[in-house]
Formats: structure tokens, C-alpha cells, sequence
């Protein structure tokens, strides 16, 4: 005599309610941490400053500003290069409370041997945000480049590459979400037995894998193969004397092992 019963929650009407389970959402999260910087580093390192680049080009004043102060910069960091503090007195904050602004930004070192304090300094400044601005050298350089610097490329390269990589998993993560939901939504259940079992440890995270079979409302026997994970050494081993397979009415060729990896039922 079987001692397999229908679990509680697949006793339900169908369509059942499902959601996903904390692990594999835990695991989404993981995937997208890393395309998630690595957009960051994109729009950081090459989208804002192309974007003002082209600002600059497109509407920028020309003005004189005067040298505060230079300082030649050290180490090897990112702002590790030459410095210059200066102000300028743009039109548009002519009879402000305060109409001279006061800037400071790194600069190519050929700039800082040129410049001197006290001297004038030519300055480019957005006149719709007239406390924003940029050296005129800097930006005249740009305006005469020849293509994208070399740098920009491998910057997309190093964004583009790992992205579409992860992505893969990605992919079969949520195809793998949907299929349970469908399953555990509408999907019959049925008694399974386990024939084959290959027990992993990878961590200390245990996993089982598991083939299975089950008969169908036609009496056709179908294989199907799951997962279930096992966690420490010490946890509790999920009870697999009596396990349920569940499956699509219209195809029992789909089918998942009870309770699956990715969604459960409410």
C-alpha cells in the first residue's frame, strides 16, 4: 500500500497562487548586482561626461576666469592629477547676492605648466547653469578629437562583455521561475518514485539531484529530474519516501519535482 499523499497546498483549485521562493530571488539578486555596477561604471565613466562634453560644445560662453590657486597633484589615485582652484563672474548672475563663482577641477598637466596664479585662465561655462564650468583648452580639445579615444571602447567592452555573459543564467533562472509557476499554478500532482539520486556538496550547501518517475492520468510513465536542496550537514534531509511529481494536464512531458526550486505555492 502507497503511503503517498496529496501535499496540503497542491490540494488547492486550481489556478493556484504562487510566488517565489527567498532563495531564488536571493539569487536574481546576486546576478544583477554585478551588470547593476557595472552600468554604473558606464553611465559615470562614459555617458555624464560625454553628455557634458557635447554641453559644452553645443551651448558653452566663453569667459576669463582668474587662477586661485594650482596644486601639481600626487599618488596615484583617480584625482592624483593637477588641480586648479579658480572663479569668474558670468553675465547671467550680474546683481546676485553672490555673482562670482568659485570652481575647482583636476586639469591636464600641459594646462598646469601654463597657468599661473592670479593670471587669467579661459573658461567655458553652461549659461543655463552659469555655476557650471570647464577649461576652454579641455574643451577645444575635444571638440578637434579625431573619433573615440581608445579608452572608451574598452570601457564599453568591460560593461557589454560581463553583462551579456550573465546574462545567460539570468535567462534560465526567470525561464525556470515561469515554468514552475505554470506548473504549481495548474499542474496535476501525482506520485513519484526516485530511482536515481546524486547527493553534491558544494560550501557545505548540500544538493540532491534526483531522477524520478510518475504515471500520468493516461498511464503513461514519464522520467522527469529535479533538485532539491539540502542545506548544512546538520539540517533536517527532506522526506523523499513518498515524493510528488506535478505535471501539465495537456503535456506530461512538462513536469517538476514537488516543491521545486524557484516557486511555491501560498
Amino acid at each position: 500500500m502507497s503511503d503517498w499523499v496529496i501535499p496540503a497546498p497542491l490540494s488547492q483549485p486550481v489556478p493556484r497562487r504562487v510566488k517565489m521562493t527567498g532563495r531564488f530571488i536571493a539569487g536574481l539578486l546576486v546576478l544583477a548586482l554585478v551588470p547593476g555596477a557595472l552600468i554604473v561604471i558606464f553611465i559615470f565613466g562614459l555617458l555624464i561626461p560625454d553628455h557634458q562634453r557635447l554641453m559644452f560644445e553645443a551651448r558653452g560662453v566663453g569667459i576669463d576666469g582668474k587662477v586661485l590657486d594650482l596644486e601639481p597633484g600626487h599618488g596615484t589615485g583617480r584625482n592624483s592629477g593637477p588641480t586648479i582652484r579658480y572663479i569668474y563672474s558670468p553675465k547671467e548672475l550680474a546683481g546676485a547676492p553672490d555673482p562670482i563663482v568659485h570652481g575647482e577641477i583636476a586639469i591636464p598637466l600641459q594646462d598646469y605648466r601654463a597657468l599661473r596664479i592670479g593670471k587669467p585662465v579661459p573658461l567655458v561655462y553652461d549659461p543655463l547653469n552659469p555655476k557650471h564650468a570647464a577649461l576652454k583648452s579641455v574643451v577645444e580639445a575635444h571638440r578637434n578629437e579625431q573619433g573615440s579615444p581608445w579608452w572608451r571602447w574598452i570601457l564599453l567592452l568591460v560593461v557589454v562583455l560581463p553583462i551579456s555573459i550573465m546574462s545567460i543564467p539570468g535567462a534560465f533562472m526567470v525561464g525556470l521561475y515561469f515554468r514552475e509557476k505554470r506548473l504549481l499554478t495548474w499542474g496535476t500532482a501525482t506520485e513519484a518514485k526516485v530511482i536515481r539520486e546524486y547527493v553534491s556538496d558544494y560550501k557545505g550547501n548540500r544538493t540532491s539531484n534526483i531522477t524520478y518517475t510518475f504515471k500520468d492520468a493516461g498511464g503513461l510513465t514519464l522520467t522527469g529530474m529535479g533538485k532539491v536542496y539540502l542545506g548544512q550537514p546538520g539540517d533536517p534531509r527532506p522526506i523523499l519516501i513518498a515524493p510528488t511529481a506535478v505535471y501539465d494536464p495537456r503535456d506530461s512531458k512538462r513536469n517538476m519535482l514537488y516543491p521545486g526550486s524557484s516557486a511555491k505555492l501560498l
